[in-house]
């Protein structure tokens, strides 16, 4: 499993886990678990967003590292040529 992958299931579950708390807190009219509630579902948001962008970066390495290992891009001096 991937940083990013990773990253983005734990923000899914922080976001859930915070929208669980925050129903929790309104229904038992207690703001101070309301609220933490929303904190975690919003830092819950950011780390998945985080994760997202993570295996985009990912995918674009990959692709970088196929193209570089299977001779499509070769370095000569201080150029890059495209085979």
């Amino acid at each position: 499993m991937t940083q990013g992958t990773k990253d983005e299931a734990k923000g899914k579950f922080h976001e859930v886990k915070g929208k669980v708390k925050e129903k929790i807190g309104r229904a038992t009219n207690d703001p101070d678990l309301e609220g933490s509630g929303q904190d975690e579902k919003v830092a819950g948001k950011v780390q998945k967003k985080i994760g997202q962008v993570e295996k985009v970066f990912e995918k674009a390495s990959l692709i970088v590292h196929g193209f570089t290992t299977h001779g499509l891009v070769r370095t000569c001096g201080s150029s890059t040529v495209t085979a």
